[in-house]
């Protein structure tokens, strides 16, 4: 090595493919993948350059080997999965088209389970600042941990923060994966936080205030006269225990007359490729003569699906909380159900079991409120 290449003023001078001299030492240097990597060789001196300031045959073979190595190092294995990593967009996308496919063939998932499942992972994507933009691996576990902080500051019970994370993992079940390999996409699934026993053993349904359910029911009769599609729609799910999927879907001939008696009857949506187990409701002769008054001779009793944008929002002024209030009612029902007619209605009127109704819609602490003295 000359005396010119032991002082190069800090400059790297290029002697060889991949080989450059910086003040008399050799590196190895090379762009790969948008970013230059550079390397002290092992071998210095004579032994990587002669004097005419040409690369030894060492010192040729150990960049040749070292610039092999960067290439197939695990992090450009791992920079070659995150360019086929798809944003969160392009997955909405996908999870939609692909989820369409597989409901007609297999009757799963329901289009309210994968409209629920992209506007809960929008959701969460917006409160922790990011964009649909972004790849899916930059939404980590600490962003879904912030997310639940973030909401329960809002006022979310831990129980539906936890459930909108819940939506937002039908995005990965397990029949995605092969619709996503067929776009080329290799990534890995998000994290998500463990509720560590709360969703699944701590929550129980409460009984609302006394207040608060008397104030409601002198609301719901009032709207008989006053807003009749309303109190349809609130009948279907205080007195019949429907969601307001089921109740936007009831039509009348989902019901049967027998004697004096009139029984609805129908297979709830959300349930209906689970257990398919059938609900039903025998309503007085009375109560459904209003209903028909109410409601019409249409095909179905509610024709305006808005109708409980203005329940949730008149019963948020009855001081319920939560994103849907208006399904306080059919926990109501289901809950009176289960004091005054015991489990079995209310697993008949629900279409959930047993264990379903006594955790989420009804409170077993007050079934009975007579003494049980022998």
């Amino acid at each position: 090595m000359t005396e010119s290449f032991k002082k190069t003023d800090g400059k790297f001078v290029r002697i060889g493919n991949l080989l450059y001299v910086r003040n008399g030492r050799l590196y190895g240097m090379k762009r790969f993948g948008g970013k230059l990597y550079r390397q002290v060789a092992p071998i210095q001196g004579l032994d990587a350059v002669d004097g005419r300031n040409r690369p030894t045959t060492a010192a040729r073979k150990w960049v040749a080997t070292w610039a092999s190595q960067i290439e197939n190092d695990e992090y450009f294995q791992a920079k070659k999965l995150t360019q086929s990593e798809p944003t969160w967009r392009n997955l909405f996308i996908e999870y939609e088209r692909a989820a369409t496919v597989e409901y007609s063939i297999h009757g799963s998932p329901s289009p309210s389970t994968v409209n629920h499942a992209i506007l809960s992972g929008k959701r969460v994507l917006r409160m922790v600042g990011l964009s649909d933009n972004c790849k899916v691996s930059e939404m980590t576990l600490d962003r879904m941990e912030m997310y639940i902080e973030l909401a329960m500051a809002e006022g979310a019970k831990p129980i539906s923060a936890f459930a909108n994370l819940q939506h937002m993992r039908s995005l990965f079940a397990r029949w995605t994966k092969r619709a996503y390999e067929k776009k080329g996409w290799t990534f890995d699934a998000p994290k998500f936080p463990e509720a560590r026993g709360l969703v699944k053993s701590g929550y129980r349904y409460l009984q609302p205030p006394e207040a608060l359910r008397n104030a409601t029911l002198k609301w719901y009769r009032a709207l008989e006269k006053g807003y009749p599609e309303a109190w349809v729609a609130v009948t279907l799910m205080l007195q019949f225990g429907m969601r307001n999927s089921d109740a936007l879907l009831c039509r009348w001939d989902w019901f049967r007359r027998s004697g004096d008696l009139v029984t609805a009857a129908y297979i709830p949506h959300k349930t209906a490729n689970s257990s398919g187990r059938t609900a039903r409701i025998p309503v007085s002769q009375d109560l459904f003569n209003r209903l028909k008054v109410a409601a019409g001779d249409g095909e179905r009793l509610i024709d305006d699906g808005n109708v409980f944008k203005w329940i949730n929002l008149e019963m948020r002024k009855l001081g319920w909380t939560g994103s849907k209030a208006s399904y306080e009612l059919r926990k109501m029902c289901i809950d009176r159900i289960y004091r005054e007619h015991g489990a079995e209605a209310a697993v008949q009127v629900s279409g959930d079991n047993i264990m379903t109704v006594s955790r989420y819609y009804a409170d077993p602490s007050r079934a009975r409120s007579v003494a049980f003295d022998w």
